[in-house]
């Protein structure tokens, strides 16, 4: 949105983390929780590249050789570890591995890609349920069909490593898993009033509001919000994220369904495309391409992996 205020925020609070932990003594694994606290390595690697700012940079290095004493992502990723049988297999650890991507920006490194790529394929493998939704009793196991809770907030992270996947490969399949998350899990966590979302979307259709099943974490004057209901909404709000998407050579539509996406190609001409569809009940979509004015570039469509006899 360009808030310039929502910047600062941030801003200021990863200048808090450094001013704690950067050349003081202290190291954030100290805290505890090191899967959800040294999570934050992905946003500081990204404010270094957006800011320039070397404290950044050095505060993401600090944690990652924390990393070999905890998670241990980068290496046990690049040794095609499966997610499951590594150390710290909980769902938290997912945005911990975001800042794989982060560091391969930044430095060009293959182990960084490599991790990434294999630990989202293991993931995908061994630990994604049919209903598009990630952990078992909120972590990797290496069993899709244990029918333990399977957390909002896991998928949501899920989800979130996804579009980073999707942003490294370009690969069609991943765009697959985040469509089968949204029309599955994300969907299937919300009341059709949006008043309650879920903490548990199981495979077998049984839902309840998360201010039953986590009610440890109502507030007084605020039953419904918690962790799970505060973050489920993303899983609609991550469209922007992959919907359309570029690449070198044009634009990319990953997401099917009724609606308008408007965008700006590299050419500075506007982009409006209108699809037309019930799509997913039917297979048949009609696409509007409207640019603000004549010229020729390149759009690719994704074809899901379901069709077995696509036509454009």
């Amino acid at each position: 949105t360009g808030d310039a205020a929502a910047r600062d925020a941030v801003l200021r609070a990863a200048d808090l983390i450094c001013r704690t932990f950067l050349d003081t003594g202290r190291r954030v694994r100290e805290a505890g929780s090191t899967e959800m606290n040294m999570a934050v390595i992905h946003i500081l690697a990204r404010l270094y590249r957006d800011t320039g700012r070397e404290r950044y940079l050095q505060m993401a290095r600090v944690i990652e050789k924390d990393w070999e004493a905890e998670g241990d992502y980068a290496r046990q990723g690049a040794g095609n570890v499966d997610f499951y049988r590594q150390p710290k297999p909980r769902w938290e650890s997912l945005h911990d591995i975001q800042g794989l991507l982060e560091l391969y920006r930044i430095t060009g490194e293959e182990k960084y890609k490599t991790a990434l790529v294999h630990i989202w394929r293991s993931i995908a493998r061994f630990d994604r349920h049919n209903t598009g939704g990630f952990s078992t009793f909120e972590q990797a196991i290496g069993n899709p069909y244990i029918p333990g809770a399977i957390e909002t907030c896991c998928t949501i992270a899920w989800m979130a490593m996804s579009v980073y996947m999707l942003k490294l490969t370009g690969d069609a399949r991943v765009a697959d898993e985040l469509e089968l998350s949204l029309l599955n899990s994300v969907v299937g966590m919300h009341a059709a009033s949006g008043r309650w979302a879920t903490y548990n979307t199981p495979m077998d259709g049984v839902r309840r509001a998360s201010a039953h099943d986590i009610v440890f974490q109502s507030r007084e004057g605020a039953p419904e919000l918690n962790c799970c209901s505060v973050n489920s909404a993303r899983g609609f709000g991550l469209l922007g994220d992959w919907a359309l998407m570029r690449d070198a050579e044009g634009v990319v539509l990953n997401a099917y369904g009724p609606g308008v996406i408007r965008t700006v190609l590299d050419t500075g001409a506007a982009l409006t495309l209108t699809q037309t569809t019930d799509y997913p009940r039917g297979g048949r979509v009609e696409l509007a391409v409207a640019p603000a004015r004549a010229l020729t570039f390149t759009l690719k469509l994704r074809i899901p992996r379901w069709s077995r006899h696509t036509r454009v």
